[in-house]
Order: C-alpha cells, then sequence, then structure tokens
C-alpha cells in the first residue's frame, strides 16, 4: 500500500487489494508471515488457522499488530461492505492504514474467498491433498 494516501475501505478498495495479491501470488507466500481473521469465517475458524500452519504461517484473530502480514476479511464482512455496512474490525484497519506513521505500508488484504481460491489452485498445482481437504468444505 502507498504511504500519504487515505485508503478507503469500500468494496472496491477491497477487490483492489484481493486483485493486487493475485498478481504478485508467489506459490507460497504465507510461509512465515504473521495472518490475521476477521471474525465471521466460513465454517471453522480453525480449519483455515490449519491451512495457514500447514503452509508455514502464523494465524490469530486476536491482535492485528505492525508485524501482520496478511489481512483476512470474512466473505460475510464483505457482503457486508457491499451493503454500505462497515464492521469494527474495517473500522479499526481503516484507521491502522491511515495513521501517522503508516507501520501497515506491506499489509497485503484479501477477501476469504480470494484466499482461499488461491489455497485451493496451490494445492492442485501442488498435489497437497492434506490442506486440500481442509478447504474443501470452505470453497
Amino acid at each position: 500500500m502507498e504511504e500519504n494516501v487515505i485508503i478507503e475501505i469500500t468494496e472496491n478498495s477491497l477487490n483492489a487489494f484481493s486483485e493486487k495479491f493475485l498478481e504478485k501470488s508467489k506459490p507460497n507466500q504465507f510461509y512465515d508471515k504473521n495472518v490475521f481473521f476477521t471474525q465471521k469465517l466460513r465454517g471453522s475458524k480453525y480449519n483455515q488457522f490449519q491451512v495457514i500452519g500447514n503452509l508455514g504461517g502464523i494465524p490469530t484473530d486476536s491482535e492485528f499488530t505492525s508485524d501482520t502480514d496478511f489481512y483476512i476479511i470474512s466473505d460475510f464482512i464483505f457482503e457486508e461492505v457491499k451493503c454500505g455496512i462497515i464492521d469494527t474490525q474495517l473500522v479499526e484497519l481503516g484507521k491502522k492504514l491511515n495513521s501517522k506513521g503508516k507501520k501497515h505500508t506491506k499489509l497485503k488484504v484479501l477477501t476469504e474467498k480470494v484466499f482461499l481460491e488461491h489455497i485451493h489452485k496451490r494445492c492442485l498445482n501442488i498435489n497437497d491433498q492434506v490442506t486440500l481437504h481442509l478447504i474443501s468444505k470452505l470453497i
């Protein structure tokens, strides 16, 4: 994310974050990365936490810090954004992204759908049946 730019949390901005992620995707860019998940995920959050663990990342839903590399927005919260409802977690995200010092300039924000589709594609490409089984109920 660019510095000195005010970032609005809207449907378009969230889609743009996801598109940017897909354009720059590496085979496993979650390795050794801190991944924050919003509330209201599909199914059990522990499945998605395990997916990140399988990829060598560190999942959390309790603390969004300056060390966070990825911010995954649940599809439920994203649908609310489309209706003009901004969840309190996204309000906090916006504040942190627009704060002085901008500690989150390298943060990647994506939707749960984009996250799961990316993982699904990766699993198929490398034949990761264990992780594929974890997300099969979610996609």
